[in-house]
């Protein structure tokens, strides 16, 4: 995931690993109270394997708004097909 820092082209790029249902759960019921861009700073925090350090988002309100639109697609439920017998 690479997220924008600022409006001058600086940016960020997080490697992430899979989402596991404890961490879901959790992301959630922060969301569920409100508190959406906590919940971006957790995935993140738990999610990181690599690349930039998830340091560059603290006091970064513009990062974090970048990143909300990546990491809420790992919410969004996965589609998949129901037959019929």
């Amino acid at each position: 995931m690479t997220i924008s820092l600022d409006n001058k082209g600086k940016k960020a790029t997080f490697y992430l690993k899979e989402l596991t249902e404890d961490l879901y759960l959790a992301c959630r019921t922060l969301i569920d109270k409100g508190k959406d861009f906590d919940s971006v700073r957790l995935m993140i925090k738990e999610l990181h394997v690599g690349g930039d350090p998830v340091s560059v988002l603290d006091n970064n309100f513009r990062a974090i708004q970048c990143a909300r639109k990546y990491v809420s697609e790992f919410l969004e439920p996965l589609e998949g097909e129901l037959k019929k017998n």
